[in-house]
């Protein structure tokens, strides 16, 4: 994996299951560098750790995950999950951009669950009738 954390071997398993569709959002490409960003501010991977780290995401980004780009649709859909769990379950701009993506997937027959160790996405996630794994749980 990418850097070990809390739920990393999950995660693992996953992508090691080779009958596993691979499907994350164009916009996930973006969040992994927030993510690579926010560990070096915090000291826990130097730039180095990162470029290194960032290689190999980008080599699974093209040789081992289907990537789907956001389209109207995704921020019509967006807004509709705001409006109906942005108060009450704390349901944020990108998340619910990345589950309007996960509900299309879903409704296409394409995903059969949704990874995330965000429990106020997979609260929604799980409202919005889409099962989701959360790595952080056993």
């Amino acid at each position: 994996m990418y850097h070990p954390e809390a739920g990393t071997h999950r995660v693992e398993a996953i992508f090691q299951n080779t009958a596993n569709r691979l499907i994350i959002s164009r916009l996930a490409a973006v969040e992994i560098e927030s993510a690579f960003s926010k560990k070096i501010r915090a000291g826990v991977i130097s730039a180095d750790e990162r470029r290194r780290i960032s290689a190999k995401f980008y080599l699974d980004f093209v040789s081992r995950l289907k990537v789907v780009a956001m389209d109207d649709i995704h921020f019509a859909l967006a807004s509709k999950l705001i409006l109906s769990y942005g108060a009450e379950k704390g349901l944020r701009t990108l998340d619910a951009l990345q589950l309007a993506v996960a509900s299309e997937l879903r409704r296409a027959g394409l995903i059969d669950f949704l990874v995330s160790a965000d429990s106020a996405l997979a609260n929604v996630a799980y409202a919005e009738e889409i099962p989701t794994i959360n790595p952080m749980t056993v």
